[in-house]
C-alpha cells in the first residue's frame, strides 16, 4: 500500500485548513472599513419654533379649553345642569379647532407667520433693479 505525504486521501478532500489568501477588499480603504458617520436622516427638516409654540397652545388649548368650560358652565353658569354644560363644552371645542386651521391656513410654508401679502417698496424696488 502506497503512503503519501499529505493528509489526502485519494478522492477525498483534504483534512488539512485551506490556505488563507489576503482578500483585496478587506484591505482597501473603502466605506465598508472607514468609520461610520452619524449624520442625521436626509429625510427629516427641523421644525420651525413658531410651529412648536403653537401646536403645543393648540394642544394644551384643546385639552383644558373644554375641560374647563364645562366645569366652570355647571357650577357657576348653569347651576349644575350638565346638558347646557356639555353643550357649551363642544362649542369651546369647536371655536378652538376653527382658530388652530384659520391660522395654520394663514401660516407661511416656512413656519413663520405671513406678515404681509403686498411687497414692500424696498422689495419693489429690489426686483425693478433686477430686471
Amino acid at each position: 500500500m502506497p503512503t503519501s505525504s499529505t493528509n489526502k486521501a485519494p478522492g477525498l478532500p483534504s483534512l488539512s485548513p485551506p490556505e488563507r489568501t489576503e482578500n483585496p477588499l478587506e484591505s482597501a480603504p473603502g466605506p465598508a472599513t472607514e468609520q461610520p458617520q452619524h449624520n442625521k436622516p436626509h429625510g427629516f427638516q427641523r421644525i420651525p419654533t413658531p410651529v412648536l409654540v403653537k401646536l403645543a397652545l393648540g394642544t394644551v388649548a384643546v385639552l383644558f379649553g373644554p375641560i374647563g368650560s364645562y366645569f366652570l358652565a355647571r357650577e357657576y353658569v348653569f347651576a349644575g345642569d350638565t346638558f347646557y354644560s356639555g353643550l357649551v363644552a363642544a362649542c369651546v371645542a369647536n371655536v378652538v379647532m376653527v382658530l388652530f386651521v384659520v391660522a395654520a391656513v394663514f401660516e407661511d410654508p416656512s413656519g413663520l407667520p405671513i406678515t404681509s401679502s403686498t411687497p414692500t417698496a424696498t422689495q419693489t424696488a429690489a426686483a425693478k433693479k433686477a430686471l
